[in-house]
């Protein structure tokens, strides 16, 4: 009884308030923490934001959207824009990126509002894997497109009318972008467990009656139809 009641008592965790950076909308994209435990965040608006001895640093501005960041052991950070996967690097050590590297951008675009990216994670090997939103029907796809286009795609509330919508893509350290699994409608987060297995989470919306949590296999496909319009043989 008394250790239960020592048990009960405890305090689970700790909670510590940490304000925002000055001058930065509090929509918070991506959080990792780097080996030096300092607190890395980026935000809606676009900035690359580093918490050490408890104040904040921007590193980066300027970005598209970022929904997700990946501070590296090299001391880069690797960001998730709308239209990339991009790199920055501190080059001559001020604290802030001086170097927007390109890692990929393979994949199609249409300039519909819902093409959210997420990620990236990295694997043992150094493959990196992001998501790809579905677009949607309450915005339309912009005159200027990047990637094939297909009248196919827009069938449904959710749609995938550029490559890969709604899937999961794989980078390989020399480059190379392959389509790891589909079926997915709004993939807003993904990470690996202790046995360096890959798992995402998807939204609740059409063909997806709640919000799943799904263990993420090569070539598997996870039930929301639209991507399937760039899967071969469909």
């Amino acid at each position: 009884m008394m250790l239960a009641a020592l048990l009960l008592s405890a305090d689970p965790f700790l909670i510590e308030r940490i304000d925002t950076p000055a001058g930065v909308v509090a929509e918070v994209g991506g959080i990792d923490v780097d080996a030096q435990g300092r607190v890395w965040a980026c935000f809606h608006h676009g900035e690359v934001c580093v918490l050490e001895d408890n104040a904040w640093r921007t590193f980066a501005t300027g970005l598209h959207d970022p929904l997700g960041l990946l501070v590296r052991e090299d001391g880069s950070v690797v960001v998730m824009q709308r239209p990339e996967l991009t790199e920055l690097i501190d080059v001559d050590g001020d604290g802030q990126a001086d170097e927007y590297n390109t890692l990929c951008d393979d994949f199609g675009l249409s300039g519909n509002y819902h093409e959210f990216n997420f990620g990236p994670v990295e694997d043992d090997a150094g493959h990196l894997y992001f998501a790809l939103n579905t677009a949607s029907n309450g915005a339309g796809v912009r005159h200027e497109k990047r990637g094939a286009f297909t009248s196919d795609g827009r069938d449904g509330r959710m749609y995938a009318s550029v490559p890969w919508r709604g899937w999961v893509m794989k980078l390989a350290p020399d480059g190379t972008l392959t389509p790891f699994a589909s079926g997915l409608r709004s993939p807003n987060g993904l990470g690996f467990d202790h046995e360096g297995r890959l798992w995402t989470i998807d939204n609740q919306g059409d063909w997806i009656g709640t919000s799943p949590l799904y263990h993420l296999k090569p070539e598997q496909h996870y039930g929301h139809p639209a991507s399937l319009v760039w899967q071969g043989g469909f």
